[in-house]
Parts: C-alpha cells; sequence; structure tokens
C-alpha cells in the first residue's frame, strides 16, 4: 500500500507501478524489520487444517490452542482470563 501512495506522486501509472512494486519487496521488508507474524498450521475439530497467523504468542508443535477471532491463543484462554496468560511473542 505504500508503495502504491509513493507512486502516486507520478500519477495514475505511478501509483501501479508503486504498488506491484510494494507487493514485490513488501513481504522480504517487513522480514528484516521482525515484523513478519508467525504462521501456525492448526488441525481444527472437525480434522480440517487451516493456517492461523500469531503476531503475540509462541507455540510448539502440539500445543492445543484456541481460536479466538483470527488468531490462536493458548489452550483455556478467553477474554476475561487474557491477562493471566503471558504473551511470549514481544
Amino acid at each position: 500500500m505504500s508503495g502504491m501512495m509513493a507512486g502516486s506522486v507520478g500519477g495514475p501509472i505511478g501509483a501501479v507501478i508503486g504498488a506491484g512494486l510494494g507487493a514485490l519487496f513488501g513481504g522480504s521488508g517487513q522480514k528484516a524489520l521482525g515484523a513478519s507474524e508467525r504462521i501456525y498450521l492448526v488441525r481444527t475439530d472437525s480434522g480440517e487444517l487451516k493456517e492461523y497467523r500469531s503476531p503475540n504468542c509462541v507455540f510448539a508443535e502440539g500445543d492445543k490452542v484456541v481460536i479466538h477471532g483470527n488468531r490462536p491463543r493458548p489452550y483455556g484462554w478467553t477474554p476475561e482470563t487474557a491477562e493471566a496468560f503471558a504473551y511470549n511473542g514481544r
């Protein structure tokens, strides 16, 4: 998105070129800055495998998790008990 905004200075064609460059190099820039999130493959109760991102928590293979919104949280986590769980990703 920032590539498109910076490219927009050059008009509509600059915006398209900027968006393309941002799409190509944005992920590597985030990774270099340490801003990319971990992705976990989670098996749901129904047996389906889904990918979830977790910017705040780190899990090991086999850890049980609950999904709140679109984020995995430690097993037993609820919004009411969130303060009792340490966020180990920071």
